[in-house]
Order: C-alpha cells, then sequence, then structure tokens
C-alpha cells in the first residue's frame, strides 16, 4: 500500500528565531563590544556613578545585572561618596572587577553598601565582588566575593 500526502516542505513559510530573544547581553546602549570591557575610572569623593550597561535576560523576563571593571583615578583609594554606589532597582545584581594591583578601590560597610560580616572589600586586580540592591533598606547587599590570591 502506497501512503501519499499533499503536504510539501516549505522552508520559507518556517519562522525565523529572534536573536535578541534569551541574548546573553543586550548592548543596544553600549559603544564598545560586548567581548572588550570597558574600565571605569573610581574617585574617592564620588564613588560609582553609574552603572554599566550589561544586562541578563532570562525566560521569566529580564533582570539587570551589571558587571563592572574598576580601577581608582590614582593610587589605593577609599570610596567615602554617600552613597559608595548609586541606586538601583529591587533586585539588581552589581559585579564590581578590580584591574590594578596599585590604582585599589575600596569599599567599606555603611554608606549604601552590606558588606559580609560588615568586612571591608579591597579590590585587587582579578577581585570579584557580587551585590545585590534592596530598595527596602537602600543598601547594596554582598552575595559572594572572590580575592584572587596568586
Amino acid at each position: 500500500m502506497l501512503l501519499s500526502c499533499d503536504c510539501y516542505d516549505d522552508l520559507k513559510k518556517i519562522k525565523q528565531p529572534n536573536p535578541r530573544w534569551m541574548s546573553p547581553r543586550d548592548n543596544s546602549d553600549t559603544t564598545t563590544a560586548v567581548n572588550t570591557p570597558t574600565v571605569y575610572t573610581i574617585s574617592a569623593a564620588t564613588g560609582i556613578t553609574a552603572l554599566s550597561q550589561s544586562r541578563e535576560y532570562t525566560h521569566e523576563g529580564s533582570r539587570r545585572h551589571f558587571h563592572m571593571h574598576v580601577v581608582s583615578d590614582g593610587g589605593a583609594i577609599d570610596i567615602t561618596a554617600d552613597p559608595q554606589i548609586v541606586v538601583g532597582l529591587q533586585n539588581d545584581i552589581l559585579t564590581l572587577e578590580g584591574t590594578s594591583d596599585t590604582n585599589t578601590v575600596q569599599l567599606d560597610n555603611g554608606t549604601g553598601v552590606s558588606l559580609a560580616g560588615g568586612v571591608p572589600m579591597v579590590l585587587t586586580d582579578g577581585d570579584i565582588i557580587t551585590l545585590v540592591y534592596n530598595t527596602t533598606g537602600t543598601t547594596w547587599t554582598e552575595c559572594s566575593r572572590n580575592k584572587n590570591i596568586l
């Protein structure tokens, strides 16, 4: 018995996937390529006044996840600005990564930052700290840190 079908393959009718959906990054607001990190220069008096443009998309929607490579404006600094980091939106995630062993950036517990155990974090080359923003307490709360000890 021979079965026949009036159906046919028409590849032109197949909808093309949206390349932006679930994209790991949205760099539409940036001028640098995603694989070329921007290093943000931080001063003690002004602190971190802007967040980078990294954005992570999830299946449920989007959440803001910022990753910033930071360096001081000259020598080791301790951020004295209040707040140390510009305010964010509820559950924003901020990852800071140090880029210099000389021009380091120090975060302290208080003035908008809540560090685990109240222990300051000095960001040297390769050190990473991740914080989440809480609008109730208007603070960036530490989630994790990694001191790059070689």
